[in-house]
């Protein structure tokens, strides 16, 4: 499932974007044909954001931090489709790859690097040179770099029934739930709750789009636990919001995106057995900004 595009960006991008007429129905159509040897340019920032605390007896035990932004840019080449033509593995020559930790940035890799980026057993991995990349470099990519695990755009966010500026409908909880990126987190369609809007109707350059708000709140979150863990969830939450501009020519693909994820927990319980009881907060957020150019 890639993420929807992100008009509230678009300004920052340099973009000239107005407002055109809005009195009209439209066709929801988020996810736009690819191709084997399609060719793009990509520019994200992302932040992610971590903190684990674990407490025993009411007395904290341990606690991690961790806090950074990625600035990725690279050309992007479509290898390989899936059945429902998403792209699952595409190459992506590096232009910049950095990670930013307070005031120090580190380049990851050289500029003209070669990462190949594909899905396996629904997870994605990266190759330089045939091999998998270290830890670190992986982890970054994880924030970065979008491709296609599952469910589309269309299955979880669309709608069949044409649209007017301001009108909603609900997102599809089931196809949600067996999304692979979430289904690993042991969700009930039941506990996912959220709803699309078309906002407007908006030029930008020349293009007509269509600005799409998704807002999704998703609860009892429970992660794999390790075999043998106790552990009940007191407080687990996520929430999602995605924003976008769509061209409503049908032929385009995709401008702009984002997507800004929090997710709240507190467990409690034996981690391990024979383990004393203790009580693990965790709070994560992930965001990221994409501009495409075709």
């Amino acid at each position: 499932m890639r993420p929807l595009i992100c008009l509230a960006l678009a300004l920052s991008f340099g973009l000239s974007v107005a407002p055109v007429a809005e009195s009209q129905e439209y066709r929801i159509q988020l996810d736009r044909p690819s191709a084997v040897g399609q060719t793009y340019r990509v520019s994200v920032v992302a932040h992610e954001e971590q903190t684990n605390a674990v407490t025993l007896n009411g007395r904290e035990l341990q606690r991690e931090d961790k806090k950074f932004t990625v600035h990725f840019d690279a050309k992007i080449t479509v290898l390989a489709l899936s059945d429902n033509e998403q792209p699952v593995k595409e190459s992506a020559v590096v232009e910049r790859l950095d990670k930013i930790e307070g005031k120090k940035t580190t380049e990851l890799v050289d500029k003209g690097t070669v990462i190949v980026a594909s899905i396996k057993d629904d997870k994605k991995q990266f190759t330089v040179d045939g091999r998998p990349v270290e830890a670190e470099l992986a982890e970054v990519l994880e924030v970065a770099y979008s491709l296609g695990t599952g469910k589309t755009d269309d299955e979880v966010f669309g709608t069949a029934e044409p649209q007017a500026v301001g009108d909603s409908w609900p997102m599809n909880a089931e196809a949600a739930a067996d999304d692979p990126e979430l289904r690993e987190l042991q969700i009930d369609k039941k506990n996912i709750h959220g709803k699309v809007t078309l906002q407007s109707v908006r030029r930008v350059g020349q293009v007509e789009c269509l600005q799409i708000l998704a807002k999704a709140t998703i609860d009892n979150v429970m992660p794999p636990m390790p075999e043998g863990a106790d552990m009940k969830a007191n407080r687990a939450v996520a929430q999602m919001r995605m924003t976008g501009l769509f061209p409503t020519d049908p032929t385009m693909d995709r401008l702009r995106e984002s997507l800004e994820m929090t997710m709240e927990m507190q467990l409690q319980g034996r981690p391990a057995p024979g383990a004393p009881e203790m009580v693990i907060d965790s709070r994560f957020k992930r965001s990221a900004t994409v501009k495409y150019t075709y």
